[in-house]
């Protein structure tokens, strides 16, 4: 799995993540599903040998992957939670992203 952290959203930081996932998996063909964000229909976008981008319908959050991680943590971590401030949300995040992948610490900074 390849993820990368970028300033924003954009043909030019999709480039980036293109090139990236195609270096990691040189001998592999990957059929990348993307939503129709303007910078994933770019014209710009070069269109590598080991990379196919399949659009995915509108309005179909089913079909996107990451919506079933968020389902999963939904359930299990965050039901009827109120929290009083911002920064508990980010320590329960943190709580529940390691409930995932163990070795990983994600810090965030809302500038509190």
């Amino acid at each position: 799995m390849t993820a990368l952290i970028l300033p924003p959203a954009n043909t030019e930081m999709m480039k980036i993540v293109l090139h990236q996932v195609s270096q990691d998996y040189p001998d592999y063909f990957i059929p990348m599903l993307v939503d129709q964000a303007g910078w994933h229909r770019s014209k710009k976008l070069e269109m590598l040998e080991n990379i196919n981008l399949i659009e995915r319908p509108s309005h179909s959050p089913e079909l996107n992957p990451v919506e079933h991680i968020w389902e999963e943590s939904r359930e299990k971590s965050f039901p009827n939670k109120a929290l009083k401030h911002l920064c508990r949300l980010t320590k329960l995040k943190n709580f529940c992203v390691r409930g995932f992948m163990p070795c990983t610490r994600i810090k965030i900074n809302y500038g509190l």
